[in-house]
Parts: C-alpha cells; structure tokens; sequence
C-alpha cells in the first residue's frame, strides 16, 4: 500500500477482471523465483461427515447449529490449507521422529528468525479444497452432540449442542517448491498421505467420533521439471503406476539409499 498504484487497485477491486486474480497467483506459486518441483493431488471422498468449524452468528436460538463448516467468497464450504497443512505437518512431524530425520521439518516447513535474526522460508504450499456440493451440504440435517467436561469425563449439563457438518467428494491440491530438498519433502509428505488414506489421521474436528476421515481413491504425483507423473490407486486392491519411479526417488531421500523400500 506504500505506491499509489497499489492504493488504487485497492480501492477499484470490485472491477479488476478475472485475469488479474490469476496473475496474482500465478506469481504466488512462484514466489522468489522458486517454480515447483512436485505438485500433489488427492482425490477422494468424505467418509460420513467432516467439520471445520465456523462460529454461526446468524439466525441464532431455537433449532440452529452453534457452529458450521468455513465457506469462501463463494459460499462454497472448504477445508482451508491452513487445516490440511496443521494436520498432515502433525503426522509429518511424528514420522519425521521416528525415523530420525527432523531436519527434514525444517526444510519443509522452515522456521521464523531467531535470537540471530536468522529465519527460513518452507518450500510446501497447501490450497483451500472445496467439499461436495454447496447444495447439497446446506441441505444437511443437523448433527445433536453432547458436551463431555474435559475435567471429569462426564457429560455437562445443559451441554447438548448441534452441528452442522458437510460432506462429499474433494481434491486437495499440494505443491513442493523446487528449494530444500524437494524429494524428501515429498517423500515425507507420501507417508503422511498413506496414513491419511488408511484412517490414521483426519482433517478438522469431531476425531473421538469418526468425523473428518478421507476415503482416498487416488494420489497423483507430478514431476514438474521432468514432465512426468505417478499415480497410487487405491480402490480395490490398489495399484501403483510409477514407470518413471518418481515415488521411490523420493522415498529413497527420506529412507537413504539403504534402507528405501
């Protein structure tokens, strides 16, 4: 906002065209020159519902929900890629651990500057995912819960509210710049896709009840600098197309040489 030219697209935004979005994005993915190295996608499904939750400020009393789903501009309801981020950093991070390789967090998801003023910037990027169908999700009932007193286990009085989750089909989309070591970081982020695929880790609340779980059906890994792709199926028995082996060339830099499977 310090250059007049910058104040006056502000204050016009309502009439920048369509284009002018994209370019800002566009410059965004390139950030610092840096292009990705690897984008990721995962498509899939919700198993049963999922909520990230909003406070609900409208319409408040009598039979509404407390909280609700986030929405975009759209109205669309989302999974923002600061909950999908949190929650595969946090299996990330406990993979990371056990294998003895934390470095590898800092690469991927840098740090802010210390006593030194030293800092460094990540090279993973999450975007906000859409969540089935906007109709179809407002048209969902409304789920009644109990409210558990983290204290004493037990149920609290006059503690019974209600939700209001979404559900249906998504792709989340995550990019890995060309910095930091990119293979490893795409490595570690395939073994936290796993264990989202077999029901190890969920996204958004409502965990102790099974809400936020992710039937996965395919993972598409593109190599951008190599034009090549990969793609890990997993409806019936599952199936890995890897003719390039941009899978085992990324699990080798989390593993070593010796112990890459």
């Amino acid at each position: 906002m310090t250059q007049a030219q910058d104040r006056r697209a502000w204050a016009e935004e309502d009439e920048l065209p369509a284009d002018a979005y994209d370019d800002i994005l566009t410059g965004l993915r390139t950030e610092g020159g840096q292009g990705p190295a690897y984008e990721i996608f995962v498509s899939g499904r919700t198993e049963g519902s999922m909520l990230v939750k909003s406070i609900a400020i409208t319409n408040a009393g009598g039979n509404t929900s407390f909280c609700t789903n986030l929405k975009n501009a759209a109205q669309e309801h989302i999974v923002p890629g600061s909950s999908l981020k949190g929650a595969l950093r946090n299996q990330m991070e406990k993979i990371a651990d056990y294998l003895g390789r934390q470095e590898l967090i800092t690469d991927t998801f840098g740090y802010t500057k210390d006593a030194a003023g030293d800092g460094k910037a990540g090279n993973i990027v999450f975007y906000d995912t859409v969540v089935g169908k906007k109709e179809e999700n407002e048209r969902m009932e409304l789920s009644s819960r109990i409210h558990i007193d983290k204290f004493t286990g037990g149920v609290m009085d006059g503690g019974l509210f209600q939700e209001k989750n979404i559900a249906g089909e998504l792709e989340f989309h995550i990019s890995v710049k060309d910095k930091n070591n990119p293979d490893s970081t795409s490595g570690l982020l395939l073994l936290a896709l796993r264990d989202l695929a077999v029901g190890l880790v969920n996204i958004g609340s409502g965990y102790g009840v099974g809400k936020g779980m992710i039937a996965v059906e395919r993972i598409v890994m593109k190599d951008e600098k190599h034009h090549t792709e990969a793609t890990v199926t997993f409806s019936d028995a599952g199936s890995i197309a890897d003719g390039h082996g941009l899978i085992a060339k990324c699990l080798q830099a989390v593993y070593g040489k010796e112990q890459a499977v």
